[in-house]
C-alpha cells in the first residue's frame, strides 16, 4: 500500500528557515469519548418531522475507511493488533489487506514466471496468510455485527505484490479478455464466499516499467475494471435482493505513476478511488521532506487531487489518503526540510515501516525530539540534533488542515493506512479526529438545507 515517489520528489532548499512549532504541547492524542455516537443528544420530537428530508439530503454518507493488515496480529507485545481491537464506531468501511493472485496451469500447478503461461493458464485469488480463510476473514467480516452500515472490502494485491517476484501477475492477467473474465468470475465468487461487500483492486502501478508494468496496461486496466463492474452488476441482478458488490482501487499520488492510467475512463466503473496521498518523500530520498505535503509545489496533495479532478473524476469519487505512520531519515546534519541524509532514520517500537505518528508525538512531548512546523508543506517535523535524525509525521494541526482541504474540495472522505498504526490503545486519536470532523460537516450541510420548522415547533424548541 505504501508507495515511493523518490523519482519525482521536489525537495526544498536547505537554506529554508525553521519555523518552530508552537503546538508541540498539544502533541498528546486528541481525547475522544469511548463511544462518539453516544455524545450526541437524540433528536427532539419537533425535529423528527423532517427526518425524511434529512435522509434525502444525505444521499451519500462520508467515507472513513481504514486498511486492516492481516500481519499486524503477529507482532509482539504492545504492537500486536487483534481484530476485536478495531473500533467500528469511527469507521464506515474496512479494507482487508491483502489477498493475492496466483497463476496456475491446467493441472492446477502454480506458474512462477510469465514465460510459462499458455492458453490454458488462469489467474485466481488466494489468501496471503495461512489463517485468512480459517479465521481472519470471518473475524473482520463479523465486525459488521457491531455497526449495521459498516462495509468490509477485500483488497487484492498491494505494494509488495507489485514488486518482484510477482510484479508480472497483474499485467499478464489483464492482457486478454478470456483471462480477465475468468479472474473476475473467480474473484467475485471468492468475495461472496467469505461475506465481503466489495473488492478493492490494489494494482498500484499499472504501466510503470520498474514495477512490472507495460504500455498495454493503460487500456487493459480500464477494460479489467469495466468488465468487473459489468459482471458485478449482472451477478447482483441474478439473485433477487442481492446487493451489488462495491468496486474500488488504490491509486498512486505521483504523476509518474497515474499518467499510465486512463483516469478519465476508469472512474466510471468504480464506486470511489482511494488516492494514496502519502509517501511523497521518505528514507529512499537523499534529502528530507514531507511524507504527506498538503502544499509546497508539485508533487503535493493539492496538485495530485487537482490532476485527478482535471481528468474528469468527480470529487465525490475521490477519497483522501492519510498516513497514521511517519517517515524518517538519519545522518542529517542540517535538520530542516531538504537537509541531506546519509543513513536510514529511526524505527518505532514495532520495527521497520511501523513508526507510528503517535510515537513521534510522544517523543516530542517527552522532550526526546524537538518539533517544528514547515509552512511550505503545512506539516510538522521532529528532529534530534544528537541523533542527527529527522522525522516527517502528522499531528492534530496538520490533520485539521487536510480536513479543511477535504471539505473545500467536497471529497468523498478519508482513507487510512493503516488502522493498526494509529494509537489504538489510546482511543485512535487520528481516526477519531477525522471521523468526528467529517460527520459533523455532513450534519451541518444537511441542517443548512432543512425546511423551516413550523412556528409552534420552533416556539416549543426555544422553550426547552
Amino acid at each position: 500500500m505504501l508507495i515511493a515517489l523518490g523519482a519525482t520528489s521536489a525537495c526544498l532548499p536547505t537554506s529554508q528557515v525553521r519555523s518552530v512549532d508552537t503546538t508541540a504541547a498539544q502533541e498528546e492524542p486528541v481525547s475522544q469519548p469511548d463511544d462518539w455516537e453516544s455524545a450526541h443528544k437524540p433528536l427532539k420530537e419537533s425535529q423528527k418531522i423532517v427526518a425524511d428530508t434529512v435522509i434525502a439530503l444525505a444521499s451519500e454518507t462520508p467515507i472513513v475507511l481504514g486498511y486492516f493488515t492481516n500481519w499486524s496480529h503477529a507482532r509482539k507485545g504492545n504492537c500486536s493488533f487483534a481484530t476485536e481491537q478495531v473500533d467500528t464506531s469511527i469507521l464506515t468501511h474496512i479494507n482487508y489487506a491483502f489477498a493475492l493472485v496466483q497463476a496456475v496451469d491446467e493441472n492446477d500447478q502454480v506458474i512462477t514466471e510469465p514465460g510459462s503461461l499458455d492458453e490454458n493458464s488462469r489467474f485466481e485469488v488466494i489468501p496471503s496468510h495461512e489463517e485468512d480463510e480459517s479465521r481472519l476473514y470471518g473475524e473482520v467480516v463479523a465486525l459488521k455485527k457491531k455497526r449495521d452500515d459498516l462495509k468490509v472490502l477485500l483488497s487484492i494485491g498491494g505494494w509488495a505484490f507489485n514488486d518482484e517476484p510477482t510484479s508480472w501477475i497483474f499485467t499478464q492477467l489483464a492482457d486478454n479478455a478470456e483471462r480477465r473474465g475468468q479472474f473476475i468470475r473467480q474473484a467475485t465468487k471468492y468475495a461472496r464466499r467469505y461475506g465481503f461487500d466489495g473488492i478493492d483492486i490494489d494494482w498500484e502501478f499499472p504501466g510503470t516499467p520498474d514495477r512490472g508494468g507495460r504500455a498495454v496496461d493503460k487500456a487493459n486496466f480500464t477494460a479489467l475494471l469495466s468488465e468487473f463492474r459489468a459482471h458485478m452488476h449482472a451477478e447482483a441482478e441474478s439473485i433477487e435482493g442481492q446487493e451489488e458488490l462495491l468496486l474500488t482501487i488504490a491509486s498512486p499520488a505521483g504523476d509518474t505513476f497515474y499518467q499510465h492510467q486512463e483516469l478519465n475512463k476508469i472512474h466510471e466503473s468504480l464506486n470511489w478511488i482511494n488516492v494514496m496521498t502519502y509517501d511523497y518523500h521518505g528514507g529512499w530520498d537523499k534529502q528530507t521532506g514531507a511524507n504527506a505535503p498538503l502544499s509546497g509545489g508539485k508533487p503535493d496533495i493539492q496538485t495530485t487531487i487537482a490532476d485527478y479532478k482535471a481528468a474528469g473524476i468527480p470529487a465525490n469519487k475521490l477519497v483522501l489518503g492519510i498516513a497514521t505512520y511517519a517517515r524518517s531519515w538519519g545522518g542529517v546534519k542540517d535538520l530542516i526540510p531538504g537537509g541531506t541524509a546519509s543513513v536510514p532514520g529511526p524505527h518505532g517500537e514495532c520495527g521497520e515501516e511501523s513508526l507510528r505518528a503517535g510515537e513521534v508525538q510522544a517523543w516530542v512531548k517527552e522532550g526526546r525530539y524537538q518539533s517544528a512546523w514547515d509552512d511550505a508543506t503545512q506539516t510538522p517535523y521532529a528532529f534530534n540534533e544528537q541523533e542527527q535524525a529527522y522525522i516527517s509525521y502528522e499531528n492534530p494541526r496538520s490533520i485539521e488542515l487536510k480536513l479543511d482541504y477535504l471539505a473545500k474540495e467536497n471529497l468523498a472522505g478519508a482513507m487510512f493506512w493503516a488502522i493498526d498504526l494509529d494509537e489504538f490503545r489510546a482511543g485512535y486519536p487520528m481516526i477519531s479526529q477525522v471521523y468526528q470532523r467529517v460527520m459533523s460537516q455532513k450534519e451541518a450541510v444537511v441542517a443548512s438545507d432543512l425546511p423551516q420548522m413550523p412556528d409552534s415547533a420552533g416556539a416549543a424548541s426555544a422553550a426547552e
